[in-house]
């Protein structure tokens, strides 16, 4: 098996205001190739008060390193109340040969638009 090391970012803004077009909302923008192994992204998800426990959002495609990614956001959580989930998963895994694998490294940057604050981890 081989291991390609391809690295993701990502900035998932959970967009609170109703005053943002609604095209905007649940798109992925500002899409970045840095390198041919290191894109950066901007996903706009728009409000969460809407979701409830279970609910998912999945982001469009992004391809980094040569293959194409989604993110799929839990923003109520996936099994634990108000804890937010989210998941980084090939965008087409019944295409990939079955030992197919990859190692790959990204940061979650989440953007508060009330108060501009940025958290990010990696």
């Amino acid at each position: 098996m081989k291991k390609i090391k391809k690295n993701l970012t990502g900035a998932v803004n959970a967009v609170a205001s109703k005053a943002m077009a609604t095209s905007l909302v649940n798109k992925v923008v500002n899409v970045e190739h840095v390198d041919s192994e290191t894109s950066r992204f901007e996903w706009v998800v728009g409000s969460l008060s809407k979701y409830s426990l279970g609910d998912k959002v999945t982001s469009s495609s992004v391809t980094a390193g040569g293959s194409k990614w989604v993110l799929d956001f839990y923003p109520r959580g996936y099994v634990m109340p108000d804890h937010a989930s989210l998941y980084l998963n090939v965008a087409n895994p019944e295409s990939l040969p079955s030992d197919w694998s990859c190692h790959v490294t990204f940061t979650l940057s989440v953007l508060n638009p009330a108060n501009k604050e940025v958290i990010e981890k990696a």
